[in-house]
């Protein structure tokens, strides 16, 4: 038979995010668990400081390292705003309430600038997770709520990113390096540096920014519209959430549609 009595004092002590009852993420058995419960939230709630035209998410340093916080519920987003950070920054501060894909970008963005840490509901319950592997768990969490297929999903990756970044040729250092994959040539896109040179490490710390190539994701469509003119037929997108490979005139078409 089931304890009953037992059953009910384990989910009582079981933390929640008040989202449906979701499980919190501190619930979680590990930091994979936990990375999966977090890309279930469905909504999240982040401290912003606020300048003229801008608000951007609020910053905690542990130690010497810069952690983003994320919330998963208003209540304790403000809690924390009116609780401390007000009292340790010059500026007006408040909290925005996101959707996950929002969240998907405003933090890959964080971690393309190189933070590594995030914390959720900064208190009890209190969680703290590596950021890129959060940001990918959201772009799969993303991509299987979508329904889109590979080259749809790829396109809608690229046009939302604020910067991409290729390796260049080590002979024409202005043209991107082309690989030669199953004998097609392909092209690699990187969204943060740390994947660059995953890929490449023969290149050297002293010469990995002269074989970066930076680009928007608007610009990054004008580039690969170069590219297959030149012959390129397969896009390998390195995402914080896995790699993908496309048909790069399946996703060109894509861009195509959009404009």
């Amino acid at each position: 038979m089931t304890d009953t009595r037992s059953s009910r004092m384990n989910h009582l002590s079981t933390p929640v995010c008040d989202q449906g009852r979701l499980p919190h993420p501190s619930a979680g058995d590990g930091p994979v668990a936990a990375l999966w419960l977090a890309a279930a939230v469905r909504r999240w709630h982040v401290p912003v400081l606020y300048g003229d035209d801008s608000a951007l998410p609020y910053l905690a340093l542990e130690g010497d390292e810069p952690v983003a916080l994320i919330f998963t519920t208003r209540r304790r987003a403000n809690r924390a705003v009116d609780g401390w950070i007000a009292d340790v920054v010059g500026r007006p501060v408040g909290t925005a309430s996101i959707s996950p894909e929002t969240a998907m970008e405003v933090l890959g963005r964080l971690c393309a600038r190189g933070v590594q840490w995030v914390r959720i509901d900064h208190g009890p319950d209190s969680v703290r997770l590596p950021l890129e592997p959060l940001v990918g768990a959201l772009q799969r969490q993303w991509e299987s709520d979508s329904g889109l297929d590979d080259a749809s999903l790829a396109f809608a990756w690229l046009v939302r990113q604020e910067r991409v970044l290729m390796l260049s040729d080590p002979v024409a250092g202005d043209l991107p390096f082309v690989e030669i994959i199953d004998e097609s040539p392909s092209i690699r896109i990187f969204a943060s540096r740390s994947r660059a040179w995953a890929h490449a490490p023969e290149i050297h710390a002293s010469d990995r920014d002269s074989r970066t190539i930076s680009l928007s994701g608007a610009n990054a469509i004008d580039c690969l519209q170069r590219l297959a003119i030149l012959g390129v037929d397969h896009l390998i997108i390195e995402q914080l959430g896995g790699t993908r490979t496309v048909r790069l005139a399946t996703l060109l078409d894509q861009s195509r549609r959009a404009a």
